[in-house]
């Protein structure tokens, strides 16, 4: 599977899903049309066969609940984590596009309860437009 897979299975269930084949009217028409396709009916309603039928933002929160489990069942143990790490956060990447925002605002809540009920020490990474290839290290 190619790095771009994901991105090229995401372009094809937009035409496929949402752009009519007449084209859009107007560009601001179809900005309106995309942006209600990917925060809406993408994340909310559209089942995805990678999270096993689910759609993605119900995906999402299944993950958090169940790391919320493992977290209650390691203090239950006396075991705490050192730190709690946040991968690929689109808040801390602080995006511009609307469509984008709206997910970084719905990542924020869940960021903040870590933060206050989880860790004593975070660290966020930022979603970057390429990703990370190896560590170089400067002597």
């Amino acid at each position: 599977m190619s790095v771009n897979s994901p991105k090229e299975r995401f372009f094809r269930s937009l035409k496929n899903d949402w752009v009519p084949v007449t084209d859009y009217v107007s560009f601001s028409y179809a900005a309106h049309a995309i942006t209600d396709y990917i925060v809406g009916y993408y994340g909310i309603l559209r089942q995805h066969e990678y999270n096993s039928e689910l759609p993605q933002n119900e995906s999402e929160n299944r993950y958090w609940k169940k790391s919320n489990a493992v977290v209650s069942f390691s203090w239950a143990l006396h075991i705490e984590p050192w730190a709690w790490v946040v991968n690929n956060s689109l808040a801390a990447a602080e995006p511009s596009s609307l469509f984008l925002k709206t997910r970084a605002n719905r990542e924020q809540p869940l960021i903040s309860d870590v933060e206050e009920q989880y860790a004593k020490r975070i660290a966020l990474t930022a979603l970057q437009s390429e990703e990370p290839v190896g560590i170089c290290w400067k002597k």
